[in-house]
């Protein structure tokens, strides 16, 4: 199959995909989030873009680089989860209960589908782990890899074929239901004890060697491979965090909830920066978004502390004497944040390029001095020498030499 019908054949996929998101969205605000708040109503509509995105950065990738599986390894997720949304829409909710009609052929695959599409879901995340940025493995020593992984996944789909009894998965628990599978032969706790124990030791497995893969990539890879691995690793460190924070805080992940939606765009910003990484588009960009997020995340805590530190203590101090509702602690504090904004902001730039990046924070110093020296220094010679120091300490090249219309070469 030629690269240009591949190339179409992602992106009719990727309109399918966003007709789905749009009809369902519409069908949300419509017969849903219609009397929810708008917090709540933004929540549901992440959601529900959140397969769109993987489909569509996936049919990004494919259609610029028809020979990489990174692309359709982002596609399968947000596919599978538009067909079951699209089963739902047509065939109605599976948390309704037990048809009618029993158990006919077309419900036996959809809830067969239902039973293991889940693996769909994550699987071809740890292979993209395996294979990122390239699209291939390390070595073909790691093919066994990809044998367990297509086991696992084919092991999942026949034991729910044959469970004896077949019923939703991703429905509530108040609403769950089972019904007798007439090919069915493996008993129910069969899922329980030593079939946990097995499944769980493969998932560790390969997401534990699937992290290793990413580490060595990333000690072997040359510059521009190690600055993709760190637009992926930027992405799940983002994700980590807030996944982190929210199930510390609780009900942070509630639905409707901010935390939640914090934790839905986290996710969409893994397919995106795989995107940025792979398509090397404002590939070098990172350093300076770490940068900037760094900056201004310490920069805001440090404003607010002081900004409630200041309210406290003026309130206090002035509190008996003008009236403890007199807003003159916030005027007082709105001011101080005001004229320590700047001031703050460089000394934390300075000192997250101290700390972080010092090479590069060497280099400006550097640059900084001979520019100073150069506003005073008439000695040709003595400024080419300071020149060719500068270019040694910031680049370090094997050879230098400088060129002066008129004058005689230096090298060193």
């Amino acid at each position: 199959m030629s690269d240009r019908i591949v190339a179409r054949i992602v992106w009719v996929l990727a309109a399918l995909a966003l007709g789905v998101t749009a009809f369902g969205v519409w069908y949300d605000l419509r017969n849903r989030l219609g009397d929810e708040s708008p917090l709540f109503v933004a929540d549901g509509i992440a959601w529900a873009l959140l397969p769109a995105v993987f489909v569509l950065t996936g049919a990004l990738i494919v259609s610029r680089q028809p020979r990489n599986i990174i692309g359709l390894l982002l596609m399968i997720p947000g596919l599978v989860i538009l067909a079951a949304e699209v089963a739902d829409l047509a065939f109605g909710s599976m948390a309704e209960g037990p048809p009618t009609q029993g158990l006919t052929p077309g419900l036996w695959i959809r809830l067969w589908f239902d039973n293991w599409s889940w693996v769909l879901l994550i699987f071809p995340i740890f292979h993209l782990m395996l294979v990122f940025p390239t699209g291939k493995l390390l070595s073909p020593r790691w093919r066994w890899l990809v044998g367990l992984e297509v086991g696992m996944v084919l092991f999942m789909m026949f034991v729910t074929a044959f469970s004896d009894e077949i019923g939703p998965l991703d429905v509530p628990e108040e609403d769950a239901w089972v019904i007798p599978n007439p090919i069915g032969f493996v008993p129910e706790d069969f899922f329980e004890g030593l079939f946990n124990t097995v499944w769980g030791a493969g998932l560790v497995a390969v997401t534990a060697l699937a992290l290793l893969a990413m580490v060595l990539r990333f000690r072997r890879a040359a510059s521009v491979e190690r600055q993709q691995i760190k637009w992926l690793l930027f992405a799940v460190s983002v994700f980590a965090l807030i996944y982190g924070i929210a199930a510390v805080a609780g009900e942070g992940l509630e639905s409707g909830g901010l935390g939640d939606l914090l934790f839905v765009f986290s996710l969409m910003g893994i397919p995106v920066s795989i995107a940025v990484a792979v398509l090397r588009f404002h590939l070098y960009d990172l350093d300076r978004i770490i940068r900037r997020t760094l900056l201004y995340t310490v920069l805001t805590g440090l404003l607010i502390g002081i900004f409630a530190l200041s309210v406290f203590v003026i309130q206090g101090v002035v509190g008996g004497i003008v009236g403890e509702d007199s807003p003159l602690g916030v005027a007082v504090s709105t001011l101080l944040i005001a004229a320590l904004f700047n001031p703050l902001r460089r000394r934390l730039q300075d000192l997250i390029d101290w700390r972080l990046y010092r090479s590069k924070y060497d280099a400006q110093r550097v640059i900084d001095e001979f520019v100073a020296t150069a506003r005073n220094e008439a000695d040709m010679s003595l400024l080419s020498a300071d020149l060719l120091d500068v270019v040694d300490q910031t680049v370090q090249p094997s050879l230098q030499g400088l060129w002066i219309k008129g004058a005689e070469t230096q090298d060193a």
